[in-house]
């Protein structure tokens, strides 16, 4: 419960306005309440008016209402009267280092490209997000350095490259390292087995023709990846 209500706190606090980045970097340790906001927890529980919610460092330790509760001695008290604090986001469905200045393109899967639009979905409240696909093979190492707590932004899960269509699916500038495009039923299952290796969060494929446009991914192949990814 408390690790679910932390993560709360932290997209809340991004919402409102990027404050709790802040005060975290130069509070650490401190006792921070966060007084009057109106407060939605996820739980399906009605929306809960005036609220006080008492942080110690990166932990929720106490909720209840503004005015009716005593905080610790020493606490610094944020008024944040006519705010919400809500659950974090999730993304199940985006994508990570694909544009650059504006434009989709195969070079824009870099370090900085990539924090820089995990900060971003943080900034815009949303806490963890899947990368389905069009990753390099350098997700794996930020994902590796987000759970040592030295990548910020978002949480990423990620499919890795993901694996499409030869000359179809998906149709979007990509290099060779970013997507699989088997041609056999034995590349597709080598190219699951590969992303096993990296212990990727989901298995995805793009069997569509994109409204028409191209031809489908053949039944062997998906029914191979299918089978292999169980």
């Amino acid at each position: 419960m408390r690790k679910s209500i932390a993560f709360v706190v932290v997209i809340g606090l991004v919402i409102l306005s990027g404050w709790f980045m802040s005060v975290q970097s130069k509070t650490a340790g401190n006792v921070v309440v966060l007084e009057g906001a109106r407060l939605i927890d996820g739980s399906g529980a009605a929306p809960k008016e005036n609220t006080a919610i008492v942080i110690d460092g990166d932990h929720i330790t106490a909720i209840g209402t503004a005015g009716k509760m005593h905080y610790p001695k020493g606490a610094r008290v944020v008024d944040v009267r006519g705010r919400t604090i809500i659950p974090g986001l999730i993304n199940s469905h985006g994508h990570l280092g694909v544009v650059l200045n504006t434009v989709q393109s195969a070079n824009a899967y870099t370090r900085e490209n990539v924090q820089n639009a995990a900060v971003q979905y943080e900034q815009y409240g949303v806490t963890s997000m899947i990368a389905l696909g069009l990753n390099r093979d350098l997700v794996y190492e930020l994902r590796d350095e987000q759970k040592k707590g030295t990548f910020p932004g978002a949480t990423i899960f990620t499919a890795g490259r993901g694996i499409g269509v030869p000359g179809a699916a998906p149709p979007v500038p990509a290099a060779p390292d970013q997507v699989y495009r088997p041609t056999t039923v034995e590349e597709a299952r080598a190219e699951v087995r590969e992303m096993a290796s990296h212990h990727v969060d989901i298995i995805k494929i793009w069997v569509d023709d994109v409204f028409g446009r191209f031809s489908k991914m053949q039944p062997e192949v998906y029914a191979a990846v299918i089978d292999e990814a169980h």
